[in-house]
């Protein structure tokens, strides 16, 4: 199952230091990276970046 998160939520991840790197991974090597993630909220999301 998949969650994509918006924008809001993406500027409101806590202590995920490494988004650009990720990103950059992703449009490098056109393979997806899995995570969880928290916003400064306390809500916890699965996330595959494509």
């Amino acid at each position: 199952m998949r969650f994509a998160l918006n924008a809001t939520q993406i500027t409101n991840l806590k202590e995920y230091t490494t988004l650009v790197k990720d990103i950059q991974s992703v449009l490098d090597t056109l393979i997806p990276v899995e995570l969880d993630v928290q916003n400064r909220a306390g809500l916890r999301f699965y996330n595959q970046s494509q």
